[in-house]
């Protein structure tokens, strides 16, 4: 099934829009104007998202891969994790940072070409930490990211029913939202 993007940066001034599809594993460009849809990178193993950044660089992650494609260029890997860990949602910031999750760590891109820092998550599925540095936090599948007006990164923690937020600036990770409990 196809998965949407979730598009951080300003839309193209063509309307396009783009979204991956696990299988067959493509990368697909939509025209808003008149739905057409077009393969842009065919041959994806296990494609989760993508995000186009202010450069118009688009970053994809791929199994355990963070990848980039400038333009009609070939994809470059721009960052890995060990094996046996794959890499889901990323965002990208304003000012060309790129972040990627795992299931239970975060990372930062400066300038989206690497080298990745380890910026949240201790590696251990929970959901402990907040009120305290985000490297001492712990995640359970983070589903989404988003950069905040403020710069902060907001971690759609599904595992734990919140969105949290990392501080840009001092590190804190907080709980942002709480999901309601249903009765």
């Amino acid at each position: 099934a196809a998965r949407a993007v979730v598009d951080t940066a300003k839309a193209h001034s063509d309307g396009t829009l783009l979204l991956v599809e696990n299988n067959p594993g493509r990368l697909l460009q939509v025209n808003s104007a008149n739905g057409r849809v077009s393969v842009v990178v065919p041959g994806l193993f296990k494609p989760y998202a993508v995000v186009r950044a202010p450069s118009g660089a688009v970053y994809l992650s791929v199994l355990g891969q963070l990848q980039r494609l400038d333009g009609a260029g070939p994809l470059t890997t721009v960052a890995e994790v060990p094996p046996g860990i794959e890499i889901g949602p990323i965002a990208a910031a304003p000012d060309g940072d790129v972040y990627f999750s795992t299931a239970t760590q975060i990372f930062r891109v400066p300038g989206g070409s690497g080298p990745a820092i380890h910026i949240a998550g201790t590696g251990a599925e929970g959901g402990g930490g907040d009120g305290g540095p985000a490297l001492d936090a712990q995640f359970s599948s983070p589903h989404g990211l988003a950069i905040a007006s403020d710069g902060a990164l907001l971690v759609s923690d599904r595992g734990n029913d919140r969105v949290r937020r990392i501080d840009p600036v001092t590190g804190v990770i907080n709980a942002f939202a709480q999901a309601a409990e249903q009765h």
